[in-house]
């Protein structure tokens, strides 16, 4: 051990200077307890980069503006490369945690992570509407944009609810959550009805509307 600690494993010095990971190391293995509640905190740390990519390209969208294009887009790297890295941390921690409860917690967290993944992965379809959109001198309609800030915000207000949830275990958080979700599944489906109707109306076109309702499936 002291050996170790004089000279430092190249393995894990390399892995310190490129990993992604705000909380973690490998020497944490050695306290599989401590690593647990570390784990969360990373996963709510990546959870919030996903909420934040989802924001901008709405943004983006909204804005007509591709100022946040680069950012999104790191964002959307360090996401992926969180994904890689926090899924072999607990794969390697599952098999060393002997607490039953931090077993079937860790268990859980490969799909939650998998899940804030997939939220970066929607924020760059987004993206690409947005891109679209601009490199065609397009836009969506005020209503258009109006129900966008609306799903957005609604959004929002269940990603803070199911977050709130999940740092506390507030089981009340997630009933609310769930009425939440409701709504937004609602909203989206008034915002296909409402393009419909502005689409028979001549007040908007079948490729702007495309978009429009891809945006709404990925919300």
């Amino acid at each position: 051990k002291l050996s170790m600690i004089a000279i430092p494993d190249k393995q894990q010095t390399k892995q310190a200077e490129t990993s992604h990971l705000k909380y973690l190391d490998l020497n944490m293995l050695k306290s599989p307890s401590i690593a647990v509640e570390q784990v969360k905190k990373e996963i709510m740390s990546m959870g919030a980069l996903a909420i934040e990519n989802f924001n901008s390209a709405i943004d983006c969208v909204v804005n007509n503006d591709l100022s946040l294009e680069e950012t999104i887009k790191e964002n959307e790297a360090t996401l992926n490369a969180i994904n890689h890295e926090l899924t072999n941390f607990i794969s390697e921690l599952s098999r060393v945690v002997v607490n039953e409860s931090d077993s079937k917690y860790l268990s859980r967290t490969y799909h939650t992570v998998i899940d804030f993944e997939r939220i970066g992965d929607y924020a760059e379809n987004i993206l690409e509407y947005a891109q679209e959109l601009n490199s065609n001198n397009e836009k969506f309609s005020d209503e258009a944009k109006t129900e966008i800030v609306a799903v957005k915000n609604k959004t929002n207000t269940l990603f803070k609810n199911v977050m709130d949830a999940y740092a506390t275990n507030n089981i009340e958080l997630l009933y609310e959550a769930n009425l939440l979700e409701d709504e937004i599944d609602d909203m989206t489906a008034n915002m296909d009805i409402n393009h419909i109707n502005r689409l028979e109306k001549g007040e908007c076109n079948a490729d702007i509307g495309a978009k429009f309702l891809s945006l709404a499936s990925d919300v």
